[in-house]
């Protein structure tokens, strides 16, 4: 594997994670019922969930702005 198809691997699996944390913390936090959820909290959780998915998908322009040097194959 080069190194430019190795990093996009890495931005996957974050992404990955994110997602599962996203989804723990939200079951979590419903789950237990401490404190009233605010729509901050639910605003942040989509901003989450959303960059994660933006990592699952290659994030394509940030692995082209790191390797933007790079000859093409």
């Amino acid at each position: 594997m080069k190194s430019k198809e190795v990093f996009a691997l890495v931005v996957r699996i974050i992404g990955v994670l994110g997602i599962v944390s996203v989804v723990r913390h939200l079951t979590d936090d419903i789950t237990v019922g401490g404190q009233p959820l605010t729509a901050i909290y639910f605003v942040r959780k989509i901003i989450y969930l959303v960059l994660g998915l933006y990592f699952i998908w290659g994030a394509p322009q940030l692995v082209k702005f790191a390797y933007s040097g790079e000859a093409k194959d």
